[in-house]
């Protein structure tokens, strides 16, 4: 019988878990932290009560990888938002004109993105949580054949057909890999991001130079865009784009 074992129950997780679970005959999904039965935030995800936009092509793709889940999340109550009519977007200093692009926004929580993906998925999928994986297994040859998982009753040994790393930029496997003479094939790319609430901004908690150095676009979003459980009025969101200028930048376009 034919294992595959996804290493965190993230976004990544979620999908990566989507993909392969009609290509094995178990699918086992780990994660450290206690995994509620609701859209409860979790210690894994320290920015998870924050807004997260799902964009068009990542609608696209979470679409074909699990089907209907753009329609349960807005049942669940993610905001929903016309690009760019539902927007007031400041591109290099100019109010960019409010037009509908065809375009929609899609924005919610990461529980509750989270949680709507788990509880589709929980029928073939085998989630664990306050599971943390603290090492590889390997076969003679530095074949990679499961993982070291540690559980109340000591370290236990799972093993795999297939393993996928979703554990984000905590994971270690890179160095356990290389501990055992394995070679990693990692391609790395830096990409920077800056943003600030209402709050940061107009209580003076944060230095709002950050605006003009390091900020390319501003986007407001309007209040009414926002579900209900929100309790931000209004969201400034502050990005730092990497585009063909990167270079110059001294950092890489992801």
């Amino acid at each position: 019988m034919s294992r595959a074992v996804v290493v965190g129950a993230g976004f990544a997780g979620l999908f990566a878990a989507a993909a392969l679970r009609d290509r094995f005959d178990e699918l086992i999904v780990l994660e450290r932290d206690p995994l509620a039965a609701d859209s409860s935030p979790r210690r894994g995800v320290p920015q998870g009560r924050q807004l997260h936009n799902l964009l068009g092509r990542a609608q696209l793709h979470a679409e074909q990888l699990l089907p209907g889940y753009i329609g349960r999340l807005k049942v669940v109550g993610c905001g929903v938002g016309c690009v760019s009519s539902d927007t007031y977007v400041h591109e290099l200093g100019v109010r960019m004109p409010e037009r509908d692009l065809g375009l929609e926004l899609l924005s919610a929580t990461r529980p509750v993105a989270d949680h709507t993906a788990q509880s589709m998925l929980s029928s073939d999928v085998e989630f664990v949580d306050h599971s943390p994986v603290v090492g590889l297994t390997t076969s003679g040859r530095n074949v990679i054949t499961g993982v070291q998982i540690s559980t109340s009753n000591g370290t236990q040994t799972l093993s795999a057909d297939l393993i996928v790393d979703a554990s984000g930029p905590a994971s270690i496997s890179a160095r356990w890999m290389g501990e055992r003479g394995i070679e990693v094939p990692v391609d790395e790319h830096h990409a920077d991001q800056w943003y600030l609430s209402c709050a940061d901004i107009f209580e003076g908690r944060r230095d709002c130079s950050l605006m003009a150095r390091y900020t390319d676009i501003v986007v407001f979003v309007r209040s009414s865009f926002y579900p209900e459980d929100f309790s931000q009025e209004k969201f400034l969101f502050l990005a730092r784009y990497i585009d063909e200028t990167a270079g110059d930048l001294g950092l890489y376009e992801p």
